[in-house]
Formats: C-alpha cells, structure tokens, sequence
C-alpha cells in the first residue's frame, strides 16, 4: 500500500528555510519541527520487524518502522518517537 504524504512535503519545506538575512543560502532546521512529530498514532497496515507498515498520524496515512523485534497489528496505538526521512519511528 502506497501512500503521498502531503503533510511531509510540507512540513520539511518548513523545516529547511533559507538563511537569506546575512547572504547564507544553506539550509537551517526549525528546532521546533520534531514536537511536531510527537503523539500517538493508529496501526493501519501492520509493522513488521525490519518491515514498514503504515499508521494514520494527525489524520495523514505516513509510513512506519518500529526498532524493535515485534509485529504490530492493524488498530493498535502507538508511540510516534521520531521520524527517518518520510518514515515515522514508532514504539
């Protein structure tokens, strides 16, 4: 199951902004982006050791891992600790 996350795109175009005030074009991170990614979260497609799945987070579809050695089933909650590009790192 293949999901766009709009909510990424935007969220990381937010999160790197141009530092333009002092002619420095590289890239700054908003310190307040990963609260953002902080709550809990809803099983949709089950998560698989070393497998992603997939869970509906702040009412988006976003792909999901967890780091640890279990399966996590359709319907359960879980943690959102963090997130590896457009994958979000559950508990």
């Amino acid at each position: 199951m293949n999901y766009f996350n709009f909510a990424t795109f935007l969220s990381t175009s937010q999160a790197t902004q141009a530092n333009v005030s002092d002619g420095n074009l590289s890239p700054k991170t908003n310190s307040s982006s990963f609260s953002f990614f902080e709550g809990d979260a809803i099983v949709i497609e089950c998560i698989q050791p070393n497998r992603s799945g997939c869970v509906r987070f702040q009412g988006v579809y976003w792909f999901a891992r967890c780091d640890e050695n279990v399966t996590l089933l359709p319907g359960a909650t879980v943690a959102v600790v963090g997130r590896r590009k457009l994958t979000l790192i559950v508990r």
